[in-house]
């Protein structure tokens, strides 16, 4: 409860229209609202959506298969659990799907500046069509990231990350 997941309306002419859950996370599936014409999400085709969403920070894919039309009268059945997609990216924005099993999205990571990817959502396999920058850096140099959480007032939580540094030509002294 109160995070941003994926429903439907079903059977909106119906008198016994229903919301219906599509996955239901400790995730967000959506980014802030003011981030105009921002899309997590697209078909797939054949009853499936691509989805990206955020848990402590990172970024992932699912997809998420919907659940079958049902009798209005009758309970409707729980939608199957979504099917993580394995990417090396870490900010996924603007999920775009050709209905074939592809998707077009914008993506990065701590080593990979946001790039336009084409992505084979079967395989998980990405071409990088177009970087935001050419500059190569050492990968050996960039902190990765390390999310964690931490108590703040009336029981609640905050997200941040530790960048631990990295440096091949360096090392902390003893203790």
């Amino acid at each position: 409860e109160g995070y941003w997941n994926l429903h439907r309306l079903a059977h909106a002419d119906a008198p016994s229209a229903s919301v219906q859950p599509l996955a239901e996370s400790a995730s967000e599936f959506a980014a802030p609202p003011w981030q105009l014409g921002a899309t997590t999400w697209a078909s797939l085709g054949g009853g499936e959506l691509l989805a990206a969403h955020t848990r402590e920070g990172t970024w992932k894919l699912a997809v998420i298969p919907l659940p079958p039309a049902h009798d209005p009268d009758e309970p409707a059945a729980m939608p199957a659990p979504p099917r993580l997609v394995d990417t090396a990216f870490s900010h996924i924005a603007h999920v775009a799907a050709d209905g074939a099993g592809r998707a077009l999205l914008l993506a990065g990571s701590p080593t990979q500046p946001m790039s336009v990817v084409l992505l084979d959502v079967a395989s998980g396999a990405s071409t990088i069509l177009r970087a935001s920058s050419a500059i190569e850096i050492d990968e050996a140099y960039v902190s990765r990231p390390e999310p964690f959480t931490f108590p703040t007032t009336d029981g609640d939580v905050a997200h941040a990350f530790f960048y631990p540094p990295r440096n091949p030509k360096f090392a902390a002294p003893d203790g």
